[in-house]
């Protein structure tokens, strides 16, 4: 988990699991973008997502172009 490797790094104890982390949010803090681990990770996805389908347009090879895009989008849906 993104917020339990920013904890360890911080020398705070990680969270158990997502629902302690949820627990322990304050619902009155509204997060910043910079410091919001899950908004971060979704930008990442976002960026790769963009940066495949360019070199997919480019690609001469359009089909194992898809079936990487596909398998990768699988495989964050399976850690999801």
């Amino acid at each position: 988990m993104l917020e339990n490797n920013r904890r360890s790094k911080k020398g705070l104890e990680p969270y158990a699991d997502i629902s302690s982390w949820k627990k322990a949010e304050d619902p009155e803090e509204e997060p910043i973008a910079e410091s919001d681990p899950l908004l971060q990770e979704a930008g990442y996805i976002l960026s790769d997502q963009i940066r495949l389908q360019a070199e997919m347009k480019k690609s001469t090879q359009p089909q194992l172009a898809h079936l990487i895009v596909k398998t990768l989008f699988n495989n964050w849906a399976e850690y999801r």
